[in-house]
């Protein structure tokens, strides 16, 4: 909450696939690249850019979603009112010591049914996240390998501009 801009690096796993990206935050703005997508925030809507099958989604941006794919921008605020929190331990984690908290919704109607959340001992920023959620036969993990401050990101970077998909098919669900 303390850091208003930043930049993260990430591998995320499930199903046996990994891929890479890299979000920018500024507020509740947000764009993230990872192989063959993009998604780019104002803040309000959310564009999410399929390079491979050349079409945009549009939709209306969840203030209150804390997924780390879908609302960056809240993925590590976890409102106290929301989980059950439990230490449940140390480990390492790229290298870093880590300590680990299981997060369990309140909301019994909730598809997640845990997320795991471990943080460097020496730093207080995040180092994993792991998503447990009925109907998935394994986990979702996204290691995050690099958590930057960041200043004067340009505006330009949460501004979808239209002009640059011409050929592309803009499908809006606002």
């Amino acid at each position: 909450r303390q850091m208003k801009d930043y930049s993260v690096e990430f591998t995320v796993t499930a199903e046996g696939n990994s891929q890479f990206g890299v979000y920018v935050v500024s507020g509740d703005k947000f764009a993230m690249q990872t192989d063959g997508a993009q998604v780019i925030s104002d803040g309000k809507s959310r564009y999410e850019v399929n390079e491979v099958d050349m079409e945009v989604l549009v939709d209306i941006v969840d203030p209150q979603d804390r997924n780390f794919f879908s609302n960056p921008t809240k993925a590590f605020d976890f409102a106290p009112e929301m989980f059950t929190t439990r230490f449940t331990g140390e480990e390492k984690v790229g290298g870093l010591d880590s300590e680990v908290v299981s997060l369990t919704p309140k909301d019994t109607g909730s598809s997640v049914k845990e997320i795991v959340l471990k943080v460097s001992k020496s730093t207080g920023l995040p180092t994993e996240l792991i998503y447990r959620a009925d109907g998935m036969s394994d986990d979702i993990r996204a290691h995050i390998t690099k958590f930057t401050a960041e200043s004067n990101i340009p505006s330009s970077t949460f501004r979808f501009d239209a002009s640059k998909y011409k050929d592309y098919e803009i499908i809006d669900f606002r």
